[in-house]
């Protein structure tokens, strides 16, 4: 809509100050003459702008020409900036225009691009992006999803949830959400979801918060206290992953790792990554359960 053209023209200039009518003519897909004839009714509605030409000429608005951006003071602007090119660093938030027409609005107010983000996976696909725009519209929507999930298991199911929040833990992201057929709140991986569809059944987001609001870090997993010795040559990985008060180094150059982990199947196939590089010493169960996985490698290779 033209309206809409004029309004983002506005936004363009308070962010950039000069840019040429080609430049705009292609972003809006609109020949040069409709840009001037933009340009004549700004100006004719109030607003200064007006167009310069030779070298760095272009359109432009008065230097000093701001909206209305007193409400908030400089932290405030700086902090929402900060937050929505977080968001955008996702790749699943299509933020960016809503990010140029606040830097516009706010005007220089001393934000430093001083940081920059990137959640997303090596190889990133459409397809996953596609899945967390289905999750984030049925969240909002408050519409209830089905999807098949891969538990850590390697357990197949159908699900139908209510979904809550969208999380970022662990270095992956997460969908909170209420099971319909187990009436708890369960937590999904997301690249674990596949055929994510929101169906035409509403839910009042209010009625789940009491199954949320209490819900402590570990609710619903069992944890699993292990002791890790690490070669010297792993220590670029268990920096990565532990805290430094879980890191003890000894003297023979290794390093003893006291934590905790969900227990299930991942916690063997998270030990055994690190090849010959780590050793279980406690506890027992898991000791031997990974020296059975060892040696069912090597009969798989005919090395035993």
């Amino acid at each position: 809509m033209k309206v809409n053209r004029l309004m983002e023209i506005i936004i363009i200039l308070l962010n950039k100050r000069t840019v040429t009518s080609k430049d705009l003519a292609e972003r809006f897909e609109v020949s040069q003459r409709t840009i001037y004839r933009d340009i004549e009714e700004l100006s004719s509605a109030g607003i200064p702008v007006y167009m310069s030409k030779g070298k760095g000429g272009g359109i432009s608005l008065l230097e000093n020409y701001t909206l209305d951006k007193a409400i908030l003071s400089d932290d405030e602007k700086n902090n929402i900036i900060f937050a929505l090119e977080t968001l955008e660093s996702t790749k699943q938030l299509k933020i960016n225009n809503t990010l140029e027409k606040l830097k516009g609005i706010f005007g220089n107010s001393g934000y430093v691009d001083w940081v920059d983000v990137d959640f997303t996976y090596w190889g990133d696909s459409k397809e996953i992006n596609t899945r967390f725009e289905e999750i984030k519209s049925a969240i909002l929507k408050q519409k209830i999803l089905k999807f098949k999930y891969v538990n850590a298991e390697s357990i197949k199911s159908d699900r139908t949830v209510k979904p809550y929040k969208i999380i970022f833990k662990g270095q992956a992201w997460y969908l909170w959400a209420f099971c319909c057929d187990k009436k708890l709140a369960r937590l999904f991986k997301i690249t674990r979801m596949r055929e994510v569809k929101s169906v035409n059944e509403s839910f009042e987001r209010g009625e789940l918060s009491k199954f949320f609001e209490k819900i402590e870090e570990h609710n619903n997993i069992n944890m699993v206290k292990l002791k890790l010795r690490f070669n010297e040559n792993m220590f670029y990985r268990i920096v990565d992953y532990f805290d430094e008060d879980e890191i003890l180094q000894e003297s023979e150059g290794t390093y003893l790792v006291t934590t905790e982990f969900p227990y299930n199947e991942w916690v063997y196939s998270y030990i055994l990554s690190y090849g010959n590089g780590v050793e279980v010493i406690e506890p027992g169960f898991i000791r031997k359960a990974v020296g059975e996985r060892i040696q069912g490698m090597l009969k798989k290779y005919n090395l035993s």
